[in-house]
């Protein structure tokens, strides 16, 4: 009898080929608060134009996902971290990610569409929270992806546009907030 031999972390990434779709992940580098943060109330402006509201500065990087709306039931102990005594959030949607993405907690997930030239261009679908990243995707000792977990309100809507610069062939993302 022959054994079958599987890379189920190859065939995921080849499902994310297939089905997944580019969007923005926004990693906030938490080493420089931004000058809006303010630390007596340890809050950031929600209007910052430099850091969208984070309170530091982010790093925007393309990645691939599959995305799926989630029940809540499932989820819920592991969304409830972070929030305010009093407040319930649910998920309503999770990001199936390869290892390597590098997302946390408070990071953010821009939805955007992506032109024949690979420029990205916002489609009204919302930015939304990371409230819970999920790492326990694993087979023996294999990671074999992770999921993303966001609040069901859109943290942001109004998005002017998205600026691209490259600098030593690395492709950086600015946000272009509305007033």
């Amino acid at each position: 009898m022959t054994k079958l031999k599987m890379d189920v972390a190859k065939e995921f990434e080849q499902i994310l080929k297939k089905y997944g779709r580019d969007v923005l992940f926004l990693r906030t580098d938490r080493k420089l608060y931004c000058e809006c943060y303010n630390e007596v109330t340890q809050e950031a402006s929600r209007e910052c134009p430099v850091c969208l509201g984070l309170g530091w500065s982010y790093i925007a990087e393309r990645q691939t996902v599959k995305s799926e709306t989630s029940m809540a039931a499932v989820q819920l102990p592991n969304v409830l971290k972070g929030v305010s005594i009093g407040d319930i959030a649910t998920a309503a949607r999770k990001y199936f990610v390869l290892p390597s993405v590098q997302a946390k907690e408070k990071d953010l997930i821009v939805e955007v569409g992506w032109d024949d030239a690979g420029r990205p261009y916002y489609n009204n679908n919302g930015m939304w929270n990371i409230t819970y990243v999920d790492k326990s995707q694993f087979l023996g000792d294999q990671e074999i992806f992770r999921i993303c977990y966001v609040n069901e309100a859109v943290v942001r809507t109004k998005i002017r546009g998205i600026r691209i610069a490259e600098i030593n062939g690395v492709k950086q993302y600015s946000i272009l907030m509305e007033e």
